[in-house]
Order: structure tokens, then sequence, then C-alpha cells
């Protein structure tokens, strides 16, 4: 929808309270048009505001309904792109364990010549051992 492009496009200016007043305007749509991909792609949106907005928790929310819609899915990309993303915010919530276990989950659908491949598994080597 429109609604989720602008949030997208908010997301890219660093606008995140327009951000998720939009997103939440566009997953509300998205849901009872039953548009079950859209509202993963949303969810991922709202998560990475409310991950900037610095409510880690809200993003962890988003981000684990997004991924169980890609999961549902089989949206390989939006599983991946998930994973990492919740990677990096249990990262910086400091735990460790449940990042480590997001990124190895990421690494274990990337193909490990891909650069994607390279970056997760940085990520992954970055954490407190």
């Amino acid at each position: 929808t429109t609604l989720a492009n602008l949030g997208m496009a908010y997301n890219g200016q660093a606008r995140w309270g327009e951000a998720t007043d939009v997103c939440e305007r566009a997953l509300a749509i998205l849901h009872e048009l039953g548009d079950r991909h859209g509202e993963g792609m949303v969810l991922t949106s709202l998560g990475n505001a409310h991950e900037h907005l610095g409510a880690q928790e809200d993003a962890c929310a988003h981000y684990d309904r997004a991924l169980a819609i890609f999961r549902e899915l089989e949206d390989h990309h939006g599983k991946v792109y998930t994973l990492a993303r919740l990677g990096a915010v249990h990262g910086r919530r400091g735990d460790d364990v449940r990042a480590r276990e997001a990124y190895i989950q990421a690494l274990e659908l990337l193909d490990p010549a891909s650069e994607d491949y390279e970056q997760v598994q940085q990520w992954l080597e970055d954490l407190n051992p």
C-alpha cells in the first residue's frame, strides 16, 4: 500500500516517529486485506523504527511477528533480513545468546559465498565470547 511505502520512506529519512505512525495504519489495512507478505514487510519497518527510537523490546516484538509470517510464507529473504535485525537488537540489549542464535539461523539460510554471509558472520564474531 501507499502507506507502507511511505513508512519505509520515513525510515529511510530517519523520521522514526512518523514511520511508526504510518506503518501502524498500513499494518491494520494490510491485515484487513489479508496481505501477509505486506504485513511482514511493514512489521520489519516498525521494528526498524522502534530500534532507532531505542524501544528495543518493541523492535523485537515486531521482528518476531515478521519472522513468523516470513516462515509461514517461506520467504527466504524476509527470514534472513529479520533474523539479522533480531541478532543486532539482542546484541545491543546484551543478550549475546539470543543474538548468536539469530545470526546462526540467518547464516544457515545464506550462501557461504555471498557478501551477506560474510557480513552476518562478522556480526556473529563481534559478539562477546
